[in-house]
């Protein structure tokens, strides 16, 4: 059941002046005419009359009354039943829009104490609000609008979420943006290192030389060791002819 009271925003004690003076600024400020016969304004418009029309006749507010306090009260066991955050309704009152554009959310939400939308901030259950679209990338097709409702006493929460096309997309620069630049890597070439000729000998240079000392080594060795043969040979020689 509609809340007639809320649509006006007026209390349930208002008076006949206070509702006939918040129908005329609402009707004012929210007329199709004046809105360009936006569909979203059209609905708000017509649920501000049946509003008025209701709350302003006596006879039709005293049923009225009287037939809200029941569904509250059955509205208020079936939320102490059902502690899930319900969002009844969350929308906008246009599909697409670009930077500077105003938009109107209007929202309602059930089972939850805590609601927030990232473009406004904590807000109540219920409620309509203007925000202007700002600081909107070029790159984005749509603009997305989040409603978290959270029922802090069973922390449980359900989000819902409005995709508002972005007027001002550009499909060329989301492309670029895409694209990931290349890493450019360039091979150095490995050049020899160079050294001065005189700390630089080649391999011959550094073994020959060795190996002929040692080859000369070898032969004196060997040429003294026949050379002592010799020499015992001959002294038994002399001590013994017959030997």
């Amino acid at each position: 059941m509609k809340n007639y009271y809320y649509i006006l925003g007026i209390s349930k004690e208002a008076t006949l002046i206070d509702i006939q003076t918040a129908y005329k600024k609402l009707a004012l400020k929210f007329h199709p005419e004046s809105n360009a016969y936006d569909p979203f304004f059209v609905h708000l418009y017509t649920e501000i009359t049946e509003a008025h029309k209701v709350l302003s006749d006596e006879s039709r507010r005293y049923r009225y009354d009287r037939t809200l306090e029941d569904e509250l009260s059955a509205e208020v066991d079936r939320i102490l039943d059902s502690p899930t955050p319900i969002v009844a309704s969350f929308f906008a009152s246009k599909t697409a829009s670009k930077v500077g554009d105003l938009l109107t959310l209007s929202w309602d939400v059930m089972h939850a104490d805590h609601v927030r939308i990232d473009w406004i901030g904590d807000v109540s259950s219920t409620g309509t609000r203007s925000v202007r679209v700002e600081d909107v990338s070029a790159t984005q097709e749509y603009l997305s609008i989040n409603l978290t409702a959270t029922n802090t006493v069973t922390n449980v929460s359900t989000e819902q979420r409005l995709s508002i096309q972005n007027l001002d997309y550009s499909p060329i620069l989301a492309a670029k943006k895409q694209q990931k630049p290349e890493k450019k890597t360039q091979k150095k070439a490995i050049k020899p290192k160079q050294s001065s000729s005189s700390s630089v000998k080649p391999s011959i240079d550094n073994t020959h030389p060795r190996g002929q000392e040692g080859s000369i080594t070898a032969y004196i060795l060997v040429g003294i060791m026949v050379l002592f043969i010799v020499i015992m040979l001959y002294s038994l020689h002399l001590i013994n002819p017959m030997f």
